[in-house]
C-alpha cells in the first residue's frame, strides 16, 4: 500500500514539472524599467522582463514574484497574476509593476554620487508559479558599464 501511494505522488510530482514546461531552467532577464508614479515614501515602476523557454515545450505561467537588487542594494519587489504561455525554444517580453521605498531611491542616489560608481550591477530574482504547486525559482545578475552612457 505505502509503495503505491508513493509511486502515485512521484508521478503527479513528474506530471506537474512537465505542465510547467521544466526540462530547461526558464532565463530571466531585466529588458527595461520605467518609472511610472512617485510619492514621497513609495514609487512604482514598470518593469519589463525577458522570458526565455529553452525547454522542448510550452512554458505555462499564471503569476511571478520577484525582486530587483541594484548595485548590491534593495531596490524593488513586485508580483504579477498575468497568465502567459512561451512556446518553446523562444521568448517573450512579459511586464509587470514594482514598488521601491524612498530608502530605495536613497541609497541609489547615494553610490552614484560619490562618483566611485563605474558599473550598473543588477540581480533579479524571484519564482514563476504554474497551475497548483508547481514553480520554479530563477536569478539573473548582469552587469553594464556607465560609460556607455556618457
Amino acid at each position: 500500500m505505502k509503495k503505491s501511494v508513493l509511486f502515485v505522488l512521484l508521478l503527479l510530482m513528474l506530471s506537474g514539472c512537465a505542465s510547467l514546461g521544466v526540462n530547461e531552467r526558464p532565463y530571466v532577464s531585466l529588458s527595461n524599467l520605467t518609472p511610472l508614479g512617485m510619492s514621497l515614501l513609495e514609487q512604482h515602476y514598470q518593469l519589463q522582463l525577458r522570458i526565455q523557454n529553452p525547454s522542448p515545450v510550452p512554458l505555462s505561467i499564471n503569476g511571478m514574484a520577484f525582486k530587483l537588487e541594484i548595485n548590491g542594494k534593495n531596490f524593488a519587489r513586485g508580483v504579477s497574476n498575468k497568465k502567459t504561455s512561451i512556446p518553446a525554444f523562444s521568448s517573450q517580453l512579459v511586464e509587470a509593476e514594482v514598488s521601491s521605498s524612498l530608502f530605495g531611491i536613497l541609497r541609489q542616489v547615494q553610490s552614484l554620487s560619490d562618483g566611485q560608481q563605474t558599473h550598473f550591477r543588477y540581480r533579479l530574482s524571484g519564482t514563476l508559479y504554474s497551475d497548483g504547486l508547481m514553480s520554479v525559482s530563477f536569478e539573473t545578475k548582469d552587469e553594464i558599464a556607465l560609460s556607455q552612457f556618457q
